[in-house]
């Protein structure tokens, strides 16, 4: 097999590319040539590993992309979305089972808010389908089956480098078209698309910011709909961030305390951190128009946060009673 000669490492020519060295090259390239696709392939065995899928993105060839992926993924398109999402799951448990865990808290968010929408206080989401906004959310990470296993699996003490951040940015795009390629519904590709997206107030306008902007743009024309975020998108994107500051079994990228603090201390940091300017500090979420969907969710997640100090308590007594 011939030897690959990237600008990224100094090899010898007499060794061929190791694994590492394929998947260095993959993560760290806006765009490969065929004949190192073709090497790469060789060294990776085909079907080619996760590390792969970024070149299809950045090429953004969407057939390439599609053929591509239904050979590496090896799930029937033409199956339900239950099976599909069963296979999804597991093939990215596989890899990060943290991205799994919190893709099933998110879940449960909806599912619990799902029991309260008809209750006083929680009138801006009457209206809003949460057993299919659960089922949106579930897949809405598998876009991180393309990510490297550096950036998909961080070590808590290493910070990720720029190249790495705008690497784990390319997630949703990826996740979206993923749930396309596969046949999912219209309302799991826009959760994996949109779920990193919020509003911000600039010059007394509505600015849709965070990632992939550029994106949701095009998709939104494709389809011929307005530029905007929907509750839906923004309920998804309030549990992705709260999920991540606040569920113990998910080594969050956002916040690494989450195992030493007991539930009533996370749930307190998180919206403190929610409310920041970072996430949904804007007036939009505080005074403007969001603000009683953004209350609505908090008073959820008060009222879930209370649940999980009963049960945890419960526990507690029933480990003190065993010990007696």
């Amino acid at each position: 097999m011939p030897s690959l000669q990237p600008n990224e490492k100094q090899l010898s020519a007499e060794r061929y590319y190791t694994l590492e060295d394929a998947n260095n090259i993959i993560s760290t390239r806006a765009k490969i040539s065929e004949q190192e696709r073709s090497n790469i392939d060789f060294v990776l065995n085909v079907p080619p590993k996760w590390a792969n899928i970024a070149h299809y993105l950045y090429d953004n060839n969407p057939d390439k992309a599609k053929d591509f992926l239904a050979r590496l993924l090896k799930i029937n398109p033409k199956a339900s979305e239950s099976a599909k999402t069963t296979e999804l799951l597991s093939i990215l448990n596989e890899y990060s089972d943290h991205s799994v865990s919190h893709s099933k808290h998110v879940v449960k968010f909806f599912e619990d808010m799902n029991k309260l929408k008809n209750t006083p206080g929680f009138e801006a989401i009457r209206d809003i389908d949460f057993l299919l906004l659960a089922l949106a959310v579930e897949r809405h990470d598998v876009g991180k089956l393309g990510m490297p296993d550096r950036i998909l699996n961080p070590k808590q003490s290493i910070k990720y480098s720029k190249k790495d951040k705008k690497i784990k940015k390319t997630h949703p795009v990826l996740g979206h078209l993923i749930l396309k390629s596969l046949g999912f519904s219209e309302d799991s590709q826009r959760s994996a698309l949109t779920h990193h997206l919020r509003y911000i107030t600039y010059n007394g306008e509505l600015r849709i910011v965070g990632y992939p902007v550029d994106e949701f743009k095009k998709y939104c024309k494709e389809r011929g709909e307005k530029f905007e975020l929907r509750d839906e998108d923004h309920l998804a994107a309030f549990a992705d961030v709260f999920s991540a500051l606040t569920d113990s079994k998910r080594k969050s990228d956002i916040d690494g305390t989450n195992k030493i603090q007991s539930i009533k201390e996370r749930y307190e940091s998180a919206f403190a951190k929610m409310e920041s300017k970072k996430y949904f500090g804007d007036e939009y979420y505080t005074n403007g128009k969001g603000a009683p969907l953004y209350s609505a969710f908090k008073k959820a997640m008060e009222d879930f946060m209370e649940f999980k100090i009963r049960e945890e308590e419960k526990l507690e007594r029933e480990k003190q009673k065993a010990v007696a």
